[in-house]
C-alpha cells in the first residue's frame, strides 16, 4: 500500500474505524507502523476533509478509484483527426468488394436446420 499513497482508494473494513464507518473512500495518506505495536501497520486515509486511521489488518478489501481528470473529459478524445461518429457513410464504389459477409438464404441458420429435416428434439 506504501507505494499507492497519494491515490484515492476504497476500503472496505472488517470493523468499523472509529467513527463508525466500515466503507471508506478517500486519499491514501499514509501507512506506518504503530507506535505501541511495531507488528501493527496503520492506515491513514483523508476521508471528507478529516483523517481516519486504522489498522491495516481490519482491511477486508481495498481498491484504487480511477477518476477522469476535468482536463480530459472537457477536451474530449485525444485522437488526432476529425472523430467518425456522426459522419455519413459513403458508399462504396461501383465494382468494390463488400466489406459485409454474403446474405445466407432463407432457412440456413443453425437453429432451423432440425426443422428442416423433420427430427424432433427433446422438446418441452
Amino acid at each position: 500500500m506504501q507505494r499507492f499513497v497519494g491515490r484515492l482508494a476504497k476500503v472496505k473494513l472488517s470493523r468499523p474505524a472509529p467513527d463508525g464507518q466500515r466503507a471508506l473512500r478517500g486519499a491514501l495518506v499514509s501507512v506506518a507502523p504503530s507506535s505501541s505495536e511495531p507488528s501493527e501497520a496503520l492506515l491513514t486515509m483523508r476521508v471528507d476533509n478529516k483523517n481516519v486511521t486504522v489498522p491495516v489488518s481490519d482491511v477486508a478489501h481495498a481498491n484504487l478509484v480511477f477518476e477522469l481528470s476535468a482536463t480530459l473529459s472537457k477536451e474530449g478524445p485525444s485522437r488526432s483527426g476529425p472523430s467518425k461518429r456522426g459522419q455519413a457513410r459513403s458508399a462504396p464504389a461501383k465494382g468494390a468488394p463488400s466489406k459485409r459477409a454474403p446474405a445466407r438464404p432463407a432457412g440456413a441458420g443453425k437453429r432451423s436446420q432440425g426443422r428442416q429435416a423433420g427430427v424432433k428434439g427433446s422438446g418441452s
